[in-house]
Order: C-alpha cells, then structure tokens, then sequence
C-alpha cells in the first residue's frame, strides 16, 4: 500500500488541510483528475470537486464513504467498467441491514449513491456492493 499526501487547493490557491472535505481511496491506478480515483503520485495534487468523473472506467472500485465519520450524509462513489446489476447494501456488525442503497442495473461509469445514516446509532458500520462478478466491503463510523 503506497502512501499519499493530498493537497486541496480553494480558487484563491490556498492551501486546505480540512479530511472532511475530500475522498483519499487505496490506489487503483486508473489516474484522472480527481483524487477519490486515485494516482501513483504520492504528491498528488487533488482539487476540490463532488462531482463524479466522466468516462468509463477501466476497472471496478467502491470508494471509502465521505466523509467518513458521518453524522448527516454521505456519498459512496463505485466505478463500474460495465453495465451490471448493482447491490448495494449497508449492514450493521452483527450482520443486520440496516439499509438497502442500490438493487438495480447501473449503466457502466461513474456512480455516486447517498445514505443518510437516520435513527441508526453512533458506531461502526459496513457497507458491500456486488456488481456483476465484483464484490467489495468498506466501514464506515457513524457520529450522532
């Protein structure tokens, strides 16, 4: 696992240090211009932007939540290489679910999925997408 340090520049050029405000993922080599996709660089320099990428990617990749803890929403990003039937379901540690975010087919892209975190407890909690053959599992903390 490579590390990486982000900078996140405002329109001013200044420099942000704020976490919350931006998605470092593991690298999965596919570039771009947004740091959520990841780059080989360890001095990436990532811009601020909620707006998904554009394209088709090369590869499956389910983004950490953001932000991460989340008290109000959060965004999951996924990458799909292709058109697929996408589950995507967020459970508790005991193996409950506790949400169910996606159960349909998703045209091959970029996709970016909400979850409010309403009347669940503060905790750690895991969400897994299956797409097609792909299978991917994250946490993420919920603060209330």
């Amino acid at each position: 696992m490579a590390s990486v340090r982000v900078y996140v520049y405002d329109d001013e050029g200044e420099t942000h240090t704020d976490k919350t405000d931006i998605v470092v993922n593991e690298q999965d080599g596919s570039g771009g211009d947004e740091c959520q996709y990841g780059n080989q660089n360890p001095n990436y320099i990532c811009p601020k932007s909620t707006t998904p990428r554009q394209g088709t990617p090369d590869t499956f990749a389910l983004q950490s939540s953001s932000p991460n803890p989340v008290a109000q929403q959060a965004s999951i990003r996924f990458a799909l290489p292709e058109k697929q039937h996408v589950r995507l379901v967020v459970y508790d540690l005991m193996g409950r679910t506790v949400a169910k975010l996606v159960n349909e087919t998703k045209s091959a892209g970029y996709h970016r999925v909400s979850f409010t975190p309403k009347g669940l407890g503060s905790g750690v909690y895991v969400y897994r997408i299956t797409a097609g053959p792909h299978r991917a599992t994250r946490r993420m903390t919920v603060v209330q």
